[in-house]
């Protein structure tokens, strides 16, 4: 009997240490290189080419992890205004399409990748196939008085042409003090990233660098559509011209002809006296 109860808690123990690895090999440590396998493999399952690594990417990441923990913030814009932009720039990434994910307090890689799956902006980055390169970092550092993971990930497709269009749209960075009083009392993982719905001049992050860079985009691709639509606003302009003028003109007409008429008090009592018997007919024979 004692036998059987020691083959059977043998068994056990083999059976409890095997899920114990199961777990830790399925929960990875938060790296670099899972970070980009997992990217590249949803990428793969939605038929898009994989991104290759960039060392500038690389590079801009960092900094931006490291400038997050020196002054203790989690947004994409720093307390001082640092956009992400500037960090691409800082390392020499000249971009026309460049998007950055940002997570905190994850546990494992995969949470943190399903995290940024499950969100649809940060999908849409990851998914993006205007992205050819990524950089990424990891690193532990305290933030808002918590020692937490936090992981930046840099999307980027070099400028060839050097048209300077980038894609933004950030999430406001004011959430993400609220997710990190979540934070605090849930212990979970928190993400935040910059959508890809807008194109932006490449020195510009306001909505003027949208609007003119559609319109020369419009001008461009629709050149004679808009010379006809000018043509038309035009005369339209020309059109209101005239008739401001022409109103004008008659006030001025109008106002002289009542100053004559005060002058000339026989003729004024005549024509007020004909308005008046207009002004009765009409109500009369109405």
């Amino acid at each position: 009997m004692k036998r059987k109860n020691g083959i059977f808690s043998f068994l056990s123990g083999i059976v409890l240490v095997f899920f114990a690895f199961s777990h830790i090999v399925l929960a990875s440590e938060i790296t670099k290189d899972s970070i980009i396998n997992l990217v590249n493999k949803s990428r793969a399952e939605n038929s898009i080419s994989a991104l290759a690594e960039n060392q500038n990417l690389d590079n801009a990441a960092k900094d931006k992890l490291e400038d997050m923990i020196k002054n203790n913030y989690f947004a994409h814009t720093s307390p001082t205004g640092v956009t992400p932009w500037f960090w691409f720039e800082k390392n020499g990434y000249d971009y026309k399409y460049a998007g950055e994910n940002l997570a905190l307090g994850f546990s494992s890689v995969e949470k943190e990748h399903q995290a940024w799956m499950n969100s649809p902006t940060h999908r849409k980055n990851i998914l993006n196939p205007n992205y050819k390169e990524i950089g990424v970092a990891v690193g532990q550092g305290i933030i808002d008085n918590n020692l937490v993971t936090l992981a930046v990930q840099s999307f980027g497709a070099k400028d060839e042409n050097s048209t300077g269009i980038k894609e933004e749209n950030n999430i406001s960075d004011d959430k993400s003090k609220e997710l990190l009083k979540e934070n605090k009392k849930e212990n979970k993982g928190i993400v935040l990233n910059t959508e890809d719905a807008n194109n932006q001049s490449k020195g510009g992050g306001s909505n003027i660098g949208i609007n003119f860079s559609k319109l020369k985009e419009l001008i461009s691709n629709n050149r004679g559509f808009t010379l006809g639509s000018m043509w038309i606003i035009s005369l339209l302009v020309l059109s209101a011209c005239i008739f401001f003028n022409f109103l004008a003109a008659m006030i001025i007409i109008f106002h002289q002809l009542i100053e004559n008429l005060r002058k000339n008090q026989e003729i004024f009592k005549v024509v007020h006296g004909l308005l008046i018997m207009l002004l009765v007919g009409s109500i009369i024979f109405r």
